[in-house]
């Protein structure tokens, strides 16, 4: 399944027009944590400055109201994200991404949900100049980085024995990401070999923080984890 998946994403990312060398970075863990926890923590965007890693500042406008898919059983919402990162190398500034957001969430039939998936792609220069977008403008002293496709999926796993939900609800959590920091002076080894562990420990930022919020003591049970790199290839 993982070879699968592997080859599903790496088919992806050989599609972005990014810097030749470039790496996307993937991370998956499966926790104790119950999927809507999770959800809950992830969608409060201000919020995601606790434990996304390096993340100074961060702002959702132009949220739209939930749209259900009755057809497929899906919620569907869209907005701009705006994120300022720290970029802790001397003489290097933050990088800021303006991004559009979708999320595609799967209900069942109690309300709870079985999977939600949150695209982020950058806004493209037309759509950042178009005064309709009300696009912020970019923040003093940065440069503005770009997302070329980035994806954080959360499945609810199900006991394998009846096809019932567990009583002890574990969830799957995958954090894709694919961004081009806009350094020029800096080299692709560099770059790819600083932003490799950002998925994996802003996964485990957000495992940390929805536990909190559980009022769970001790650490939180990972029972399988793994991460990966994919090459951007033109």
């Amino acid at each position: 399944d993982l070879e699968d998946e592997n080859a599903e994403y790496a088919s992806m990312v050989r599609t972005f027009d990014t810097v030749k060398g470039l790496y996307a970075h993937r991370a998956v863990a499966t926790v104790d944590i119950p999927i809507e926890s999770l959800v809950h923590v992830f969608r409060d965007t201000p919020g995601s400055v606790e434990w996304a890693k390096d993340l100074k500042e961060a702002e959702e406008y132009h949220k739209s109201g939930v749209h259900h898919d009755k057809k497929n059983k899906r919620q569907l919402q869209s907005s701009i994200v705006r994120q300022r990162y720290n970029v802790p190398i001397p003489g290097i500034s933050d990088r800021e991404f303006l991004m559009h957001k979708k999320m595609t969430a799967i209900e069942n039939r109690d309300g709870t949900h079985s999977k939600v998936t949150y695209e982020f792609t950058s806004l493209t220069p037309e759509e950042e100049l178009d005064p309709t977008s009300q696009a912020p403008a970019l923040c003093t002293g940065c440069t503005r980085g770009i997302n070329l496709g980035s994806k954080w999926i959360f499945t609810a796993l199900v006991d394998e024995d009846d096809g019932s939900r567990s009583t002890t609800t574990t969830t799957r959590i995958e954090a894709e990401v694919a961004v081009d920091p806009k350094t020029p002076n800096l080299s692709t080894f560099f770059i790819n070999n600083f932003q490799k562990s950002w998925p994996h420990v802003s996964v485990h930022g957000l495992m940390k923080v929805a536990r909190h919020h559980l009022h769970r003591d001790g650490d939180v049970q990972v029972t399988n984890s793994f991460f990966r790199l994919f090459p951007l290839k033109i």
